[in-house]
């Protein structure tokens, strides 16, 4: 069965203990596919005992906590004469691509990575046995939230988003909930102005979701409190964690 492994969990501003966004799915066969690639990404694959160079990096947006790992990647890349396989939000490649030069990698990018822009609503497989379904996320920038589904098992990542209906009902029933937790029960306002969600916002999520597992995500300065009634396994996020899907 596929596993999910941990490898940062936290945002542009909280604990840099918590490493910025990444997570690998590994599936059966061996394949490594990234959820987004913060900075410090290559470190913790090769620290969890992964891959340095993934079969695919999945980005959800532009934001530096979710891409600022990938110029690393991309080095590695070239230094192994291989290719990076990069999926997601065409405005995330955009980014990508002007990260690259303005970290002067840029003139790799043609020759390094292979970009294939995703689409909301259609279905594509990145590697063989692994299929995904990106939906528009609600968040200041353009964004994914995306479905995958992998040797019989689906995994919801939200990456940054407000509470999204859309998001809930493709979500339903998943295996494995990965959801942001980004701002402090109480600070609401904050929430929306940032387009994240809250503490307190989680529980109707987890609700109208009901996932199998559920692990929080993106904290903002601390690790997250979350108090809810459900019948879902709170998963609490830590460097090299693996989830097994079995």
């Amino acid at each position: 069965m596929p596993k999910v492994v941990v490898l940062g969990y936290g945002g542009w501003v909280s604990d840099p203990l918590f490493g910025q966004a990444g997570l690998a799915l590994v599936t059966d066969s061996g394949r490594t596919i990234l959820l987004d690639a913060g900075e410090g990404t290559w470190h913790w694959l090769g620290r969890c005992g992964l891959p340095r160079l993934p079969d695919a990096v999945i980005l959800s947006h532009g934001h530096g906590d979710h891409v600022l790992g990938v110029p690393t990647l991309v080095m590695w890349a070239s230094y192994l004469g291989r290719r990076l396989r990069i999926w997601g939000h065409p405005s995330a490649i955009k980014a990508v691509e002007g990260l690259l030069r303005a970290t002067h990698v840029g003139e790799s990018f043609e020759e390094v990575v292979e970009a294939h822009p995703i689409r909301a609503g259609e279905w594509v497989v990145v590697v063989e046995g692994v299929k995904v379904l990106a939906v528009e996320a609600v968040h200041p920038v353009p964004a994914y939230s995306f479905v995958l589904v992998a040797g019989g098992r689906r995994i919801a990542y939200s990456g940054d988003t407000r509470p999204n209906p859309s998001f809930i009902k493709e979500a339903k029933g998943a295996d494995l909930l990965i959801h942001e937790v980004g701002v402090p029960a109480g600070q609401e306002a904050l929430a929306e102005r940032f387009g994240h969600t809250s503490e307190a916002e989680i529980c109707e999520v987890l609700e109208r979701v009901s996932p199998r597992l559920f692990m929080p995500y993106h904290y903002f300065l601390s690790e997250s409190r979350i108090v809810c009634e459900a019948s879902h396994e709170i998963v609490r996020p830590e460097h090299c964690l693996s989830i097994d899907l079995t």
